[in-house]
C-alpha cells in the first residue's frame, strides 16, 4: 500500500539557493517518487543540479524559467552540498548525494520492476555501450545529445511507451 495518495511539488520539502528551490530528498524518497509517478500514471520531472545550474539560472532567465518547472530539483555534487550547509546549518535533511551515485540505485530498482528508459544525450558510442553494460535493462529508445530534431525526438519518446 502507498504512503502517500497523491502527491505535488508541494510535497516535497525545498531549501532555496539563488532563488532555485533544491528538494533533499534521499535516494529512497527518490525511488518511491518514480514509483508513484509510474502507478499512478503521473508525470514528474526530477532532475539533479549542479553548481554550474544554479549559477546558470540566474543569468538565464529563460533557462531559469525551465529550472523551476522541475517537480524535484536534486543537489548534484559538492559545491551545492557545502552551500546548503553553509546557508542552512540546522537542516537535518542535507546529505551528499550525486545523480550518478543515484544511477546505482535507480538501475537494479528499475530492472526489478521492469521499468523501461528511454535515453537522449551523451554520444552514440556512450549510449550504444549501455546495453552491453547492463543487458537486462529495458532500453524502449535512445538518441545521443548533438544535432537532433526535437519534434522527432519527442514523437520517438511518445512512441516509444
Amino acid at each position: 500500500m502507498s504512503r502517500f495518495t497523491e502527491m505535488s511539488s508541494n510535497d516535497f520539502d525545498s531549501l532555496e539557493i539563488l532563488s532555485c528551490k533544491i528538494n533533499p530528498v534521499y535516494y529512497d524518497y527518490l525511488l518511491y517518487i518514480i514509483d508513484h509517478s509510474i502507478i499512478k500514471e503521473k508525470n514528474t520531472s526530477v532532475t539533479f543540479a549542479n553548481a554550474h545550474i544554479i549559477n546558470l539560472a540566474q543569468v538565464d532567465k529563460e533557462f531559469r524559467n525551465y529550472v523551476k518547472e522541475f517537480d524535484i530539483i536534486h543537489s548534484d555534487g559538492i559545491g551545492l552540498y557545502l552551500a546548503m550547509r553553509f546557508l542552512y546549518p540546522k537542516s537535518k535533511k542535507i546529505k551528499r548525494m550525486t545523480g550518478s551515485d543515484f544511477y546505482k540505485e535507480l538501475i537494479p530498482h528499475s530492472i526489478k520492476r521492469n521499468y523501461s528508459f528511454y535515453f537522449l544525450g551523451d554520444t552514440d558510442n556512450t549510449l550504444n555501450r549501455i546495453p552491453l553494460n547492463i543487458p537486462d535493462l529495458k532500453i524502449n529508445g535512445m538518441n545521443n545529445g548533438f544535432g537532433f530534431n526535437t519534434d522527432l525526438v519527442i514523437d520517438s519518446i511518445n512512441k516509444s511507451n
